[in-house]
């Protein structure tokens, strides 16, 4: 298999981790998933306070648990879980288990009678973000790239449309493709995510190349054919700095 080709996310298959089967989640569980992936999204790397930093992210999720109540970490986490690993919420025959150790006061979990530890969360963390198409890395900004990085975002978001929410990406998903829904809600969020992204390509291609044939408009880089490679997309990806010709690479290359 050639490096950076991965067979699981490829054939829609589950990522095996000592002896777990982490599965693709299906788009006719988007709702569920959407409610509870968060849990995994938390830059807990936004502080000063080292002993944060020094935490690993299982237990900064009790942490979080312990100082906001609301947002209910431990309860997402554990919906997230079973939904990757396809257990029943309300299952006789599996379990998962957040406990902690008493020696070293660390969040270790059990799941089915085995132990997993942090670093092992880290692992299966990183394997659920990249299968569904989202952001893993962490930042450790320092305060002038955090200011700069939510004025960008407020500038973004006063000059963008709203983007189509679920049920509207379900409906444009069938009206290009002509797939029906209950074929749409069976596909894993990932191809239903490509798939988008490779529609959009494909209309901007056609908008934009159209427009530079006709020589209204002329682009400093070439514009990307629908059929060419979708790298990841970074957390830094779709922001343009308001400031004269500077863009998000330049925080970007500051990061290095």
């Amino acid at each position: 298999m050639s490096e950076g080709i991965n067979y699981y996310d490829i054939y829609d298959k589950p990522h095996p981790y000592k002896g777990l089967l982490i599965y693709p989640v299906l788009v006719k569980d988007y709702c569920e998933f959407s409610s509870c992936i968060d849990c995994l999204n938390y830059n807990k790397n936004e502080t000063n306070d080292i002993k944060i930093l020094q935490m690993s992210y299982l237990d900064y999720l009790l942490f979080l648990d312990t100082i906001q109540p609301d947002v209910q970490a431990y309860i997402k986490l554990f919906h997230l879980l079973c939904l990757v690993l396809r257990f029943p919420l309300d299952s006789n025959e599996h379990s998962i288990e957040f406990r902690k150790d008493t020696n070293n006061n660390t969040i270790f979990f059990i799941v089915d009678g085995v132990e997993f530890l942090s670093q092992d969360f880290d692992e299966i963390r990183k394997i659920i973000l990249l299968q569904h198409c989202m952001e893993y890395e962490e930042w450790i900004l320092d305060e002038k790239i955090k200011k700069a990085l939510a004025e960008t975002a407020e500038f973004n978001k006063k000059k963008s449309f709203e983007f189509a929410d679920f049920e509207e990406q379900t409906i444009l998903y069938h009206l290009y493709t002509g797939l029906d829904y209950e074929k749409i809600y069976d596909l894993t969020i990932r191809k239903f995510t490509k798939g988008l992204q490779i529609l959009f390509r494909k209309e901007d291609y056609k908008l934009l190349k159209g427009a530079e044939l006709a020589g209204t408009v002329t682009f400093k880089e070439e514009i990307k054919h629908p059929f060419s490679h979708i790298e990841p997309r970074g957390a830094f990806d779709g922001l343009v700095v308001k400031d004269a010709d500077k863009t998000i690479n330049t925080l970007k290359e500051s990061l290095k």
